[in-house]
């Protein structure tokens, strides 16, 4: 009797060991072997730590967005001769020629920021007249530029200013003494009947359209920048 209660107890042992075996055999199976549940949370906790993972790109993209944005016109730029100012570029390097603060990028694309001075006008026509003439003698260590092409051109109210939009091109020079056209967009208007101006021009002699659409992006966009400080 007595034996066989040590059989039983002993066959209770072993399967206890065995159980436990089993515990431990699943439980090492499941730390080297996850599912696949574990698996794909594991990889997106990864990608998500990587700063060019799929997942948090977007993120990324929106916040270099956002700061591009701000910062694009970062350099505060005066009409010479006038207490009015305009944000250039931040990204454009700035030099004075004349009556012209010329920011530029690189040697192909400038946009000029020009007043007359002293030289009064009483209508845009005139004003449109005067500016190019100005432009035309401060940009022509960059630029030789003769006449002007309209496109399209419209007259428009921007916070007060009235301006003369233009968009078309310049005859200009080419390095072998050829002429091509180079693209231009721009907006003369008048402060204290001076007239003023700010023009973006493309001299590439390929006229890339994305080197056009940036000039256009931004003189579009500086235009709402012109202000008056006291």
């Amino acid at each position: 009797m007595k034996q066989e209660k040590t059989s039983s107890f002993s066959k209770k042992r072993r399967w206890a060991w065995i159980l436990l075996g089993l515990s431990i055999l699943a439980i090492g199976v499941g730390i080297f072997y996850p599912s696949e549940d574990k698996k794909m949370e594991e990889k997106k906790k990864d990608q998500a730590s990587l700063p060019n993972s799929s997942l948090n790109q977007d993120s990324l993209n929106e916040e270099k967005k956002e700061e591009t944005e701000e910062e694009k016109l970062g350099q505060k730029v005066r009409f010479s001769g006038l207490s009015a100012y305009v944000d250039a570029p931040h990204h454009y390097f700035v030099t004075e020629e004349g009556l012209t603060m010329l920011a530029a990028k690189g040697d192909e694309m400038y946009i000029a920021v020009t007043s007359t001075g002293f030289d009064k006008a009483t209508t845009l026509t005139e004003a449109q007249e005067m500016i190019l003439d100005t432009l035309k003698i401060d940009l022509r260590n960059y630029s030789v530029l003769s006449k002007l092409t309209i496109d399209q051109s419209k007259i428009e109210s921007i916070n007060g200013i009235e301006t003369y939009r233009y968009e078309g091109s310049f005859i200009s020079k080419a390095p072998n003494g050829s002429d091509y056209s180079a693209y231009t967009v721009g907006y003369s208007f008048l402060i204290d009947n001076i007239p003023c101006n700010i023009t973006g021009l493309v001299t590439e002699l390929s006229q890339s359209e994305e080197k056009i659409q940036e000039i256009r992006t931004l003189v579009d966009e500086m235009i709402y920048t012109v202000r008056i400080e006291e």
